[in-house]
């Protein structure tokens, strides 16, 4: 996959701490991400308000990293707010 280029990809994610970043219960999907997040130009996350606040075992990525997230309206604007200060950007 390291030898492939991207423009854009979109990154699901199982858990999102604004501290932590995004992160995976498996390592094979922790593996993939990382590498086609090197070869892309633009990335997203996806992530819905029941993923925020919580840790995988495996970290991919920070949100910091992420063009912009894309979640729910139900997400608390004090997970917001979380992510905002560790330098996350949300789709409005």
């Amino acid at each position: 996959m390291s030898r492939f280029h991207y423009d854009k990809a979109f990154f699901g994610a199982s858990a999102v701490d604004a501290s932590f970043g995004a992160s995976a219960t498996r390592e094979i999907e922790a593996a993939v991400k990382r590498c086609v997040y090197a070869n892309v130009e633009e990335s997203y996350l996806l992530a819905d308000h029941t993923k925020f606040g919580k840790k995988n075992l495996i970290k991919y990525n920070d949100v910091s990293e992420y063009q912009l997230i894309f979640t729910d309206e139900e997400l608390e604007t004090e997970q917001k707010n979380k992510v905002i200060r560790q330098g996350g950007r949300f789709c409005e």
